[in-house]
């Protein structure tokens, strides 16, 4: 899923090197991805992504789509926490966010994506969703904003098989920035 770690010297999924407003797309290659220890960030040099990101305000009345597809590459020789010991990562993932508002008080987010590849001799088939609704009180003096959310990733359903399930979240958390305080 979109991840709000980012880190605009080393690249960025939601912002991107090469835009073209015109279209609403975003297109980016090359960028490394970091991977965060307990006290520093270590760049994994060939830990690479490549992507395209678009944004379209008036396909869905009233809502945003966001599809993209995303290509995560890293050689067998990089020692990465979810790699080890497998070998190469050839892994894209493609999906779609979807954000609107229904009624003028109620809005909702959703997001899928699927992912596919390989991680060494393993194949990869995994998904992930976030689904959000709520509803915002405009005659309220103070405007509450009840809400109900849910958050779904595949995992291993075999670990002892050929097929990777664990979703990849790319850029996982942004704790190393903002502490747990979000």
């Amino acid at each position: 899923m979109r991840g709000s770690a980012v880190r605009p010297e080393v690249g960025s999924i939601l912002w991107p090197d090469g835009k073209c407003s015109a279209l609403g797309t975003s297109a980016s290659s090359g960028l490394r991805l970091e991977q965060h220890g307990p006290s520093a960030s270590v760049i994994f040099e060939g830990n690479n992504i490549y992507g395209i990101y678009s944004s379209f305000a008036h396909v869905v009345p009233q809502a945003t789509l966001e599809p993209y597809v995303l290509w995560r590459v890293a050689p067998g020789s990089v020692t990465l926490p979810e790699t080890a010991g497998h070998g190469h990562l050839s892994e894209v993932t493609g999906g779609a966010r979807l954000s609107g508002t229904l009624l003028d008080n109620f809005d909702y987010d959703i997001e899928v994506n699927k992912q596919a590849g390989s991680l060494g001799l393993y194949s990869i088939d995994a998904w992930a969703g976030h689904w959000n609704a709520s509803y915002t009180s405009k005659n309220a003096r103070t405007r509450p904003r009840p809400f109900v959310e849910y958050n779904y990733a595949s995992g291993n359903s075999k670990t002892n098989g050929n097929r990777w399930g664990t979703h990849d979240q790319i850029y996982a958390s942004a704790h190393d920035k903002i502490d747990f305080a979000d």
